[in-house]
């Protein structure tokens, strides 16, 4: 990888940081899922591993962001010929990851989420309303029993 020597030149305020040091904080984040500049610079204050890894040195997040800006394509090469050697080596094991990305409306308002007891509460109505029902039907079949053929109760 061949890193431009900007990083090297001294201007003013602290040292540069040599380009191997952030390549390798920047590896360090894309194997730990962490590619956000402020959070890898965070993590040189309050990682053990990443403090020596750096060697105590504490990049500002812009100092990582602008490191991945110029390098990014090399450091993504080089983090592809990482995987490949430790994919060779048998360290890691690479495959396909498949993400659904259905959407669905959920139904869980505060309405339509009960408790068991207020089921077994509503299953209890619901046997009484059926026993009414079939009370009410027993009782309109022997009304329409007294009713004669016309239609009209009995006569006398």
């Amino acid at each position: 990888m061949r890193l431009s020597r900007r990083y090297y030149v001294l201007v003013k305020g602290k040292p540069p940081y040599h380009p191997r040091d952030l390549a390798g904080l920047y590896l360090y984040g894309m194997l730990n899922r962490n590619r956000s500049s402020r959070q890898l610079e965070s993590a040189c204050y309050n990682r053990l591993d990443v403090i020596w890894l750096m060697e105590g040195q504490t990049p500002d997040h812009s100092t990582i962001a602008d490191f991945v800006k110029v390098h990014g394509k090399h450091l993504r090469n080089v983090f592809r010929d990482v995987l490949k050697i430790a994919s060779e080596a048998g360290l890691i094991k690479l495959g396909h990851v498949a993400v659904d990305g259905t959407k669905i409306e959920a139904d869980a308002g505060r309405k339509s989420v009960h408790k068991k007891e207020t089921l077994s509460g509503k299953r209890s109505a619901i046997r009484r309303l059926s026993r009414l029902r079939d009370l009410c039907s027993c009782v309109t079949v022997l009304q329409r029993s007294e009713q004669g053929p016309d239609g009209q109760a009995g006569s006398i």
